[in-house]
């Protein structure tokens, strides 16, 4: 139960902090892509890892149940995301029902069938959210480090029949936001050692 209500509240997170940051004055594209897999990031570890981690009580972290519940954590954190992006069913919302309704001419029907966005802030945040839980539960569950490599290569899949069929271009940005998940792969791999040293 605890695992689908992660996997719902991450999964409804980018809607609302894109919300949240269009209230905000950017620069350029990049700089609102930086702000958003900043404000995402944070927001996804506070819900997949350190609310499970705070809840769980320190004498029962090495429980049967709290490694079941860690597992089924990782998987829907893992999974559902790319799931709900490859379906899309918002967008199949908008096509389907939104735009015939509301649109009166054929060229602003047209606009509801383009495609979603594609949003790089929330790709690298799946990733970076992907790495810091394997990191982080890797000591429990060496099988967390197996189920983050299936991760990646799942959402490699689905993000590049997704780039190249569904969504619309991207807008053209710098490296920084690939400078950030390698800082956030280097920060997941401080609390691993730190954890390490916990356990």
């Amino acid at each position: 139960m605890v695992s689908i209500l992660i996997s719902v509240i991450n999964i409804s997170l980018p809607s609302i902090f894109i919300v949240v940051t269009e209230y905000e004055a950017h620069i350029d594209e990049d700089d609102r892509q930086n702000s958003l897999l900043f404000k995402l990031y944070g927001a996804k570890l506070l819900t997949s890892v350190i609310f499970l981690y705070i809840s769980t009580a320190w004498h029962s972290f090495l429980d049967s149940e709290a490694i079941i519940a860690i597992i089924n954590v990782q998987l829907g954190a893992c999974f559902s995301a790319p799931l709900f992006k490859l379906f899309d069913p918002m967008g199949m919302f908008y096509r389907w029902i939104v735009g015939p309704c509301v649109s009166t001419s054929q060229s602003q029907l047209n606009k509801y069938w383009e495609g979603s966005a594609f949003m790089l802030a929330d790709r690298y945040t799946e990733i970076s959210k992907v790495i810091f839980i394997s990191f982080f539960y890797s000591l429990l569950t060496p099988l967390a480090l197996f189920i983050a490599v299936l991760s990646c290569v799942f959402m490699f899949a689905i993000d590049r029949y997704l780039l190249f069929r569904k969504t619309k271009t991207p807008p053209m940005l710098d490296a920084t936001m690939a400078k950030s998940l390698r800082e956030h792969a280097l920060f997941a791999m401080a609390v691993k050692v730190w954890l390490s040293c916990r356990f």
